[in-house]
């Protein structure tokens, strides 16, 4: 990841998604359900309520871990 000296809320969703993906080995819809990102489109998302908080706790838990490496 390029770093260029500028930081902005985008960047920090970038790295998010990109490390979560990468390091942590966590499936994109994880990382997207945790972003609050809706998944799928408008019918797909009447149907699924699902919200995986186990899975999402554990990105959690796994990003912080690697931030204290």
């Amino acid at each position: 990841m390029k770093y260029k000296g500028l930081t902005t809320a985008h960047g920090f969703r970038h790295l998010a998604f990109t490390a979560g993906q990468e390091v942590l080995k966590v499936d994109h819809e994880i990382i997207q359900r945790q972003m609050v990102h809706t998944f799928g489109d408008k019918i797909w998302g009447a149907y699924d309520k699902s919200q995986m908080m186990e899975e999402r706790c554990e990105l959690i838990v796994g990003g912080s871990f690697a931030l204290m490496e």
